[in-house]
């Protein structure tokens, strides 16, 4: 089980010398926490964002060129994406391919889909017979060729933003890595330091410094995991 934000919270009171909520309310700790919790987010995901990627499922309308992401499924993802990892075409049902072949969706720039939209190559691609590709425009995909009919695509990416802490019961860094759950509590036992005089400024202090070398450490660890396992399968 990892660390919820109540489990965060009462550490930081801890370190922070404040069980009787003497300082610091419970909405002021939550704030931190939830700022604290984005940091730490983002410090992994900067290392390695494949360790948060998720995948998730968006229906492309006929004669539709752009997909706002930020709409919920199956128009869009529900989130902006941090990093678009790959994208799949699929039937209805979320097979991938014919075939079970993946059919991928290629990235491409927006001056290479301006380019396409204004000589005509980028209207009306039937199904099969063009290959598809897509450019990010912040929280809009945009498709070229525009399909003739409704396709269906899965998107690997990686979230800009962990799971919303709108309640006591939810973990940190969304619930994934809960061996790196009390970094959350110490980044966020820091960011409330500066309203507090006290005698733990120093080892808070050290805490967060040595959770933000654990953290990188972890972060290139697991890159590092990942690129041996596309050697190793290269090499098959």
């Amino acid at each position: 089980m990892g660390e919820t934000r109540a489990d965060v919270r009462t550490t930081i009171r801890d370190l922070l010398d404040d069980p009787r909520k003497d300082f610091f309310s419970d909405a002021v700790v939550n704030r931190a926490i939830s700022r604290a919790n984005q940091i730490v987010y983002n410090l992994l995901a900067k290392r390695d964002p494949s360790i948060f990627s998720t995948e998730g499922s968006v229906t492309l309308p006929a004669d539709t060129k752009s997909i706002d992401l930020s709409q919920s499924a199956p128009d869009g993802l529900g989130v902006v994406p941090m990093v678009i990892q790959r994208v799949w075409e699929t039937d209805e049902s979320g097979a991938v391919g014919t075939n079970n072949e993946p059919q991928e969706v290629l990235p491409t720039s927006q001056t290479a889909l301006v380019d396409a939209y204004c000589n005509g190559s980028g209207y009306h691609s039937a199904r099969g017979l063009s290959q598809l590709y897509y450019s990010m425009r912040g929280k809009f995909m945009d498709i070229a060729p525009v399909p003739d009919d409704e396709r269906f695509l899965k998107i690997l990416y990686v979230p800009a933003n962990p799971t919303t802490l709108n309640s006591d019961s939810v973990e940190v860094l969304s619930g994934t890595f809960p061996h790196m759950h009390q970094a959350v509590a110490y980044c966020g036992a820091y960011l409330l330091l500066s309203k507090q005089e006290g005698q733990n400024a120093a080892s808070i202090t050290q805490l967060w410094s040595a959770a933000q070398s654990e953290l990188i450490s972890f972060g290139n660890f697991q890159q590092a995991q990942r690129n041996n396992r596309v050697r190793s399968y290269r090499r098959k």
